[in-house]
């Protein structure tokens, strides 16, 4: 009995160890995916951590963005108010321009009308005087 029992705990003595050996395999196993799982956690912690810093970042240069605008658009707004004085101001000077031209105009107009109503009565005048004198004369 002493040899089958001896058989017997030295089967048993190979399961322990069998068993030791599965629980060292997966505790290595487990402490494995525990390294693994720490490391993508890590890794997730630096991508976040990346993605912060490129969000702000860009946060940074769309403030930026903004404030130049507001600037140039101020730049333009001042210089369209330029633009629409000296088109204002170009309107009113095409305007005396226009005005003294037709005034111009009238005047050479009203010129030549007495011009020719001077030449007319003129002639007119003098050929009377003609017609006088031819009469007188007998001509």
């Amino acid at each position: 009995m002493d040899v089958e029992l001896a058989g017997r705990l030295g089967g048993l003595g190979e399961a322990v160890k069998n068993l030791d050996d599965n629980l060292r395999a997966m505790r290595a196993a487990q402490e494995r995916m525990e390294a693994r799982a720490e490391k993508r956690a890590e890794d997730a912690d630096e991508s976040r951590r990346r993605l912060y810093a490129k969000v702000d970042d860009i946060q940074d240069k769309v403030a930026g963005l903004d404030k130049k605008v507001d600037v140039e658009l101020h730049e333009v707004r001042d210089r369209l108010d330029d633009v629409e004085r000296t088109a204002v101001s170009a309107k009113e000077a095409g305007d005396d321009y226009r005005r003294l031209v037709q005034q111009g105009k009238g005047a050479l107009l009203v010129f030549g009308f007495g011009g020719t109503a001077f030449g007319a009565g003129a002639i007119y005048f003098f050929d009377g005087v003609i017609r006088w004198l031819k009469t007188k004369l007998g001509l």
